[in-house]
């Protein structure tokens, strides 16, 4: 096993090595396994009011609605992406791989949230 798969949780989600990394163990999972990593990492999470994740550029629906089912419902949790949670989640939105990246969901997580939230 990689000794350094496990300290990926507080990478950088900007760092382009450390996402190259966790994209590459993301596929070695296939998009079910990420999918199942990703719905694990954020179980418990976001019992207080989901926000409306369409709000950000690239998330329409359908992406809403797999996030959602991976437990993924506010722009704080979107916004506190690391590295290893952008691979995982883009692993599992298998038809829109690139999008997380793209789009810049962290970022704009991060400007929801404060806009709507405080910081």
């Amino acid at each position: 096993a990689d000794a350094d798969a496990d300290v990926t949780v507080d990478e950088d989600p900007d760092d382009e090595v450390a996402v190259t990394e966790a994209m590459a163990r993301a596929e070695a999972l296939g998009a079910e396994g990420a999918r199942d990593a990703v719905v694990s990492r954020f179980s418990g999470g976001a019992e207080s009011h989901p926000d409306d994740l369409k709000e950000m550029k690239g998330v329409g629906p359908v992406l809403e609605g797999l996030l959602n089912g991976m437990n993924i419902k506010t722009f704080e949790q979107v916004g506190s992406f690391t590295a290893e949670d952008v691979a995982m989640v883009s692993a599992a939105l298998k038809s829109f791989p690139d999008r997380v990246l793209r789009d810049r969901w962290v970022a704009q997580a991060k400007e929801l949230h404060a806009k709507y939230h405080g910081a």
